[in-house]
């Protein structure tokens, strides 16, 4: 498995099981818990991590944040098109994912709003794109 090539990391995830909002405390979020030897599965809060650690082991803590990313708009046909906000590489321009992906072409324009819309402006590797946002006000 390619750690590098993000096909590898496509997988079926119920809608169901996605937080949709952080718990009100933070370390009453799910932990999932595999013994390497028996193979045996533990649901479990993050908060009863500690009697799993061993000496020399090492916690490593994302401090990332999930922004509201997901984008619901509409080709000047009038398709559906579903854009996933990546990485902000410039005020109003972003890499993204977008679907349907075949059929976002350089140049395509999204409209989300009246006074809000997009133009897919370049083609990335791995079904990725930049998309330039045109937008009045504050983009959040």
């Amino acid at each position: 498995m390619s750690l590098t090539n993000r096909s590898t990391y496509h997988y079926k995830l119920p809608e169901n099981l996605i937080a949709q909002y952080p718990p009100e405390k933070r370390d009453d979020c799910r932990l999932l818990l595999m013994n390497r030897e028996t193979g045996e599965i533990l649901h479990q809060k993050f908060a009863d991590i500690i009697p799993h650690f061993r000496k020399g082991d090492v916690l490593v803590l994302n401090s990332s944040k999930v922004i509201p990313a997901r984008l619901s708009g509409r080709k000047e046909s009038g398709a559906v098109v579903e854009v996933l906000l990546l990485k902000e590489l410039a005020p109003g321009r972003w890499e993204c994912l977008v679907k349907p992906g075949n059929r976002l072409k350089t140049g395509a324009k999204i409209i989300f709003s009246n006074d809000f819309s997009a133009v897919i402006t370049e083609h990335l590797p791995e079904g990725m794109r930049i998309v330039e946002f045109h937008y009045q006000g504050d983009f959040w």
